[in-house]
């Protein structure tokens, strides 16, 4: 997944590193201690060849070993910065400037404190929940057919009767997780919720997605016909509505489909 830093890692090379390297303020031994820590740090073996040899450490840093676990990629970002601070200040200083726009130029998760900390964003939080969701639903065809569809509803938003369509999807997404999910052997989303009970930490959250599965429900020509006169109906749905209505859904399916989830979503471990 491109929004993830074990995913972009090579690019990290051409963006950071080569730019940093032609500073007149970079050591020559610069990545041998790059390296030396990056290796410690992965607890693999350094050769004495390479201690010997500024310009062989700078090859075997720039071939680099890409770390399987997320937060291990963003601790060694992070250490990167504390070596550099026992070099020159101006060179962590240029080294943080030049992570901050690769995750700005690559769209990744994070962003970057005053000290070089990687944080995740608000963003990121929900591009990995969204993430999470869909390799929950990856292993039920229906489901992964029912987001591919809400996906390519999506695409289709600019257009002037798309607004019912998404709306509808992403319901039909989100009742199927629940369905999935409930231990009651309930078929429909209102009887289902209540076999999900377990799953949420208070009754006024599950009353909460019920109300929101009713207007779906009772809103003309969304799950039924309706009537012409609905005296609940307050005006007619806009794109507003859609986006309201997608985003609920989406990570309301998200979290009853996996609500033990926050740490992989935290670590970027999916």
């Amino acid at each position: 997944m491109r929004f993830l830093i074990r995913s972009s890692w090579h690019l990290l090379w051409g963006n950071v590193w080569f730019p940093l390297s032609k500073k007149s303020y970079a050591p020559e031994n610069m990545f041998l201690d790059l390296y030396t820590y990056e290796y410690k740090k992965l607890k693999l073996k350094i050769t004495k060849e390479v201690y010997d040899n500024p310009k062989l450490a700078q090859e075997e840093f720039k071939i680099r070993i890409v770390p399987i676990q997320e937060k291990a990629c963003v601790a060694l970002l992070e250490g990167f910065y504390d070596v550099l601070s026992n070099m020159d200040a101006r060179l962590c200083r240029d080294y943080r400037n030049l992570l901050d726009k690769f995750f700005e130029r690559y769209n990744l998760r994070y962003f970057l404190t005053a000290d070089c900390k990687i944080r995740l964003s608000l963003v990121g939080l929900i591009v990995s929940q969204y993430a999470v969701l869909k390799k929950s639903v990856s292993t039920n065809q229906l489901r992964k057919d029912c987001l591919v569809d809400l996906e390519k509803n999506v695409g289709l938003f600019h257009e002037d009767t798309a607004e019912s369509n998404c709306i509808r999807v992403a319901n039909n997404l989100l009742e199927g997780v629940t369905v999935d999910k409930a231990t009651n052997g309930a078929n429909t989303f209102r009887r289902a919720i209540d076999g999900c009970r377990n799953i949420f930490p208070h009754q006024a959250l599950i009353d909460s997605a019920k109300s929101f599965y009713e207007f779906f429900s009772d809103f003309p020509n969304l799950r039924h016909c309706g009537t012409t006169l609905n005296p609940r109906q307050i005006r007619n749905i806009k794109k507003d509505d859609a986006i309201l209505s997608i985003s609920f859904a989406v990570l309301l399916s998200s979290f009853i489909a996996d609500n033990d989830a926050a740490q992989a979503i935290l670590e970027g471990n999916f």
